[in-house]
C-alpha cells in the first residue's frame, strides 16, 4: 500500500464512529456503513455502466474530491462538506447527511476502503487523498447545472 493509500484509508477511517471497525471491515473486503452528516455528506449522482465514460464524465464536472462508484446501483457518491444536504436542491440527485428533515437525518453510505479502486463491485472513482479534503458543494451544483444545460441544448439542436 502506497502512503498516500495508508493515509486515506486512516482519514476515511477516522470519520467512522468505530474506526477499528471500519479496518476490520475493509480487511474482510467488505463495504463498511459510514453516516453521513458528521464529517462529510454524500451527493448521490446516476452513473452510467460504462466506467471509462463514468471517469470522464466526473472529470468534466470537475470533481476534486473523493467519489465512490456503486455500479450495482449505478450510484456515485461525491463527498461533500457536512450540512451541504440542508442547503442541496438540485432534480435528479439527492444529497444525503443531516437535512434537518427527520426522515433522513440518519443516512448511512456503504464505502468500500479507500485501496479499491476498480471493481468488480463498488470502488472509488476517484479515491480520498488522505488530506480530508472534500468536493466543493457550490461548484459541484454549478457544474451540474452547465452540464444538464450543456445535454438540453444538444438533444435540441444546438450547441453544435
Amino acid at each position: 500500500m502506497t502512503a498516500t493509500t495508508t493515509r486515506s484509508v486512516e482519514w476515511l477511517a477516522s470519520t467512522h464512529p468505530n474506526p477499528p471497525e471500519a479496518h476490520a471491515g475493509w480487511y474482510r473486503r467488505q463495504t463498511v456503513l459510514f453516516p453521513a452528516g458528521h464529517v462529510w455528506d454524500a451527493v448521490e449522482l446516476p452513473a452510467t455502466t460504462d466506467s471509462t465514460a463514468g471517469q470522464a464524465a466526473l472529470h468534466e464536472l470537475g470533481i476534486s474530491g473523493p467519489v465512490a462508484h456503486d455500479p450495482r446501483q449505478r450510484i456515485y457518491y461525491v463527498l461533500v462538506p457536512a450540512g451541504t444536504a440542508a442547503r442541496w436542491s438540485l432534480p435528479g440527485t439527492q444529497c444525503l447527511g443531516n437535512s434537518g428533515d427527520r426522515d433522513r437525518s440518519d443516512c448511512w453510505v456503504g464505502l468500500p476502503s479507500p485501496a479499491r479502486v476498480a471493481g468488480p463491485g463498488q470502488h472509488w472513482a476517484i479515491p480520498p487523498d488522505g488530506t480530508g479534503r472534500l468536493t466543493n458543494p457550490e461548484e459541484l451544483r454549478a457544474a451540474l447545472v452547465a452540464h444538464a444545460a450543456t445535454g438540453t441544448q444538444r438533444q435540441n439542436g444546438g450547441g453544435r
